[in-house]
Formats: structure tokens, C-alpha cells, sequence
């Protein structure tokens, strides 16, 4: 059975190649005002827009995260350069407090250093703590005497 036109028609469009179908449709008749009425003109208008809208949206979203990261940075400096600062007056009033309990506790350490030496030269001999450790030796020595062998 013979095609009709319209089917004969549809294999030619289906078998034409790319660049034949776009020099038939660039310029219709030959004439601008055909090619800005035509379908071709109206998609490529379309993946332009398209396009330039996803250029757009991109331009906005990292032009957002740009100032977002610069803000966040600027932040972060500022918090990192108030934490060093608020160290550097712990570790200067750390470091005073530090320096005078140590020449407090020094000067403590001297009292007792003095009462120290007074109490030592005072109970260097004891005749009465000599007699008694002598007492006690003798006592363990005739225990030790006394006490029946181990067997």
C-alpha cells in the first residue's frame, strides 16, 4: 500500500539531517521577520532565557555564600582576637597572683626555716631521750635472752 503524504512527509523530517532542518528554518522566505516569528527563533530565545536565568541563580547563590563565608570569617577573627586577649589578661593576673603567693609562701617558708633551726639547736641532746633508748635496747636484749628457743 502506497504512503500518504503525511506519512511520506513525517520519514523525510525523520531522516533529514540537523543542518538542513536549521537552513530551512533560519530564514523562512528568505525574510528577519519570518526567522523572529519561526519556532527555531522561539526556542533558542527559550534556552537563552533558560540559560541566562541559571547564570543568574548561580551568580546570586555564590555571591550569598561568598558574604556569608566573609561574614562568619570576619566574626570568627573577631572572637578569636577577644579570646586572646582575655587570655593574655588571665595569664599577666595568673601570673602575677602566681609571682606574689610565691614570694608569700617564701617568706613563710623563711618564719619556719628560723623556727626550725631554734627548735633543732634547742633538742640536739637529750640526756633523758639517751638514757631511755638505752633502757629499752637492754630490756629487748634480756627478753630476747629469756625467751625459750624457736624449734
Amino acid at each position: 500500500m502506497p504512503d500518504s503524504p503525511q506519512e511520506r512527509h513525517e520519514r523525510e523530517l525523520r531522516t533529514e539531517s540537523i543542518g538542513h532542518y536549521l537552513h530551512a528554518h533560519a530564514k523562512p522566505n528568505g525574510n528577519w521577520k519570518d526567522f523572529i516569528r519561526s519556532n527555531l527563533f522561539a526556542a533558542l530565545l527559550i534556552w537563552i532565557l533558560g540559560q541566562s536565568v541559571v547564570a543568574v541563580g548561580t551568580f546570586v547563590a555564590f555571591s550569598t555564600k561568598v558574604t556569608s563565608l566573609t561574614e562568619w570569617k570576619a566574626q570568627n577573627e573577631l572572637w578569636k582576637s577577644s579570646v586572646e586577649s582575655s587570655l593574655k589578661d588571665i595569664n599577666k593576673a595568673g601570673t602575677d597572683f602566681a609571682r606574689h603567693r610565691t614570694e608569700e609562701q617564701q617568706h613563710d617558708l623563711d618564719k619556719l626555716d628560723i623556727r626550725v633551726d631554734k627548735l633543732e639547736t634547742a633538742t640536739a641532746h637529750l640526756d633523758v631521750m639517751e638514757d631511755e633508748n638505752r633502757r629499752i635496747t637492754t630490756d629487748v636484749e634480756e627478753l630476747k635472752r629469756r625467751a625459750p628457743p624457736k624449734q
